[in-house]
């Protein structure tokens, strides 16, 4: 089950990485409280809130979530990385696959998710709502999606 799929067979894109590091940049100079009132006035922040407030609230819950700034290193580190380094490897998982996507999130593509579905034999995409449209909705229909793919197995 692939819930949101945010990488490919590179590191995610150059203005993930820059946003994770900006979050990473504060928790290192900051105490995390004071470090989440800051956020909001970074230009970053900013320009993913103006294209998806629930992105935004994601990158602002990176900061006050317990132990905001022992994830520092993993917020340096983690959009650089790669879980996989051919996207052709994919071919050879043999076995039920979920793939769910959902429009309109900067962090997690749909065209991600889309290829992953293409990629691997049989697997099946389910498109949802993005948080944008409507949260509620958007977390019922994972929650249906999972529970129908295991309901299958």
């Amino acid at each position: 089950m692939l819930c949101r799929p945010a990488w490919l067979d590179r590191p995610q894109a150059e203005f993930n990485r820059h946003a994770y590091t900006e979050i990473a940049d504060l928790l290192d100079r900051y105490p995390a409280e004071d470090a989440a009132k800051r956020y909001p006035q970074i230009r970053t922040y900013q320009t993913v809130r103006s294209s998806s407030p629930a992105a935004a609230a994601s990158l602002l819950g990176q900061l006050t979530r317990p132990r905001a700034a022992q994830n520092a290193v993993i917020l340096r580190t983690f959009p650089s990385s790669s879980p996989t380094h051919s996207i052709a490897s994919w071919r050879a998982v043999d076995m039920p696959t979920l793939v769910i996507g959902h429009h309109d999130d900067p962090f997690h593509p749909y065209e991600i998710a889309r290829a992953h579905a293409d990629t691997i034999s049989g697997a099946t995409l389910r498109t949802v709502p993005s948080k944008d449209a409507n949260a509620p909705r958007f977390a019922a229909d994972i929650q249906a999606a999972l529970h129908n793919f295991l309901r299958q197995l």
